[in-house]
């Protein structure tokens, strides 16, 4: 009579085989806790990038409907004669007409509390931004950390026949994830030219 051997597995097999598996699971849980960082990152950085190009956008709006100061008794004192904008320290301001008045309008960037801001005048003048609470514009989980607004060709000689327009320079970060800073650049021109 032949006697069947039952073949089994070693002790020192079974180690072997959980030591392999193991290593395998974590390879493939690390892998997974990388991607999931990743995405983190990816969507905390495209959330930043879409709330600061809609501030972007509004300020570009209302930056496009700019109108040049004219000497005329109508048409109120907010900036210079004969410019369109008017840059002072982290501000922008400008005139800008909707149908039938004028609206004396600032952008400016508080670099206390890290926010982007509006001002709209009280009496379209320049003295008229005096006691109005300004709007914020960047949500509260923005931090504005740069903001400089630049003017070319604003005042155009006789035989310039440039347009006025806006660079608007951004550095942005999120108060609430850790991913780093970015920087925006857009430039506008008024919607309607100055030429005559």
């Amino acid at each position: 009579m032949k006697i069947m051997k039952s073949k089994g597995v070693t002790l020192i097999e079974l180690i072997v085989a959980v030591g392999i598996f193991a290593i395998f699971i974590s390879v493939i849980f690390g892998f997974f806790v990388v991607v999931i960082r990743i995405q983190k990152r990816v969507l905390a950085r495209q959330g930043l990038l879409d709330k600061t190009s809609y501030v972007l956008e509004y300020m570009n709006r209302a930056l496009r409907m700019a109108v040049m100061e004219e000497a005329d008794e109508n048409v109120p004192d907010c900036i210079e004669e004969n410019a369109n904008y008017k840059i002072s320290g982290n501000a922008i301001r400008f005139l800008k007409y909707e149908d039938p008045v004028y609206i004396c309008e600032q952008f400016f960037w508080d670099p206390v509390t890290f926010v982007l801001k509006e001002q709209k005048s009280i009496d379209n003048t320049e003295a008229g931004f005096v006691g109005i609470i300004p709007v914020e514009l960047t949500p509260p989980d923005i931090k504005i950390e740069d903001f400089k607004p630049i003017v070319y060709n604003d005042v155009p000689s006789a035989d310039d026949k440039g347009q006025a327009r806006v660079t608007i320079l951004l550095k942005a970060a999120s108060k609430t994830s850790g991913s780093p800073a970015i920087n925006l650049q857009t430039s506008v021109s008024q919607r309607n030219p100055n030429v005559k």
